[in-house]
């Protein structure tokens, strides 16, 4: 018995069914061991897209315009002090 893992890397590949063989070599003290060609066969699907509600964003976005505010209003004030 044995296992293997792996990743299937399908950014090439088209949307629906492939097949794909494997055969697994293996030694085994001084003798060599191949299994029979096992056939695995997946789908291709399209991957979820996932948006953000408005609102979330627009947070974000003035988050993060407060903060570069902020830090602008910070230094003009650091280098009057100076």
């Amino acid at each position: 018995m044995f296992s293997a893992n792996f990743d299937v890397d399908t950014t090439d590949l088209s949307l629906g069914k492939h097949d794909i063989d494997f055969k697994v070599a293996y030694k085994d003290g001084e003798r060599f061991y191949e299994t029979a060609v096992y056939t695995v066969s997946f789908n291709v699907v399209e991957a979820p897209t996932t948006e953000l509600p408005p609102i979330p964003l627009l947070i974000s976005i003035l988050v993060v315009v407060a903060i570069v505010t902020g830090y602008c209003v910070y230094r003009r004030k650091r280098s009057k002090t100076q």
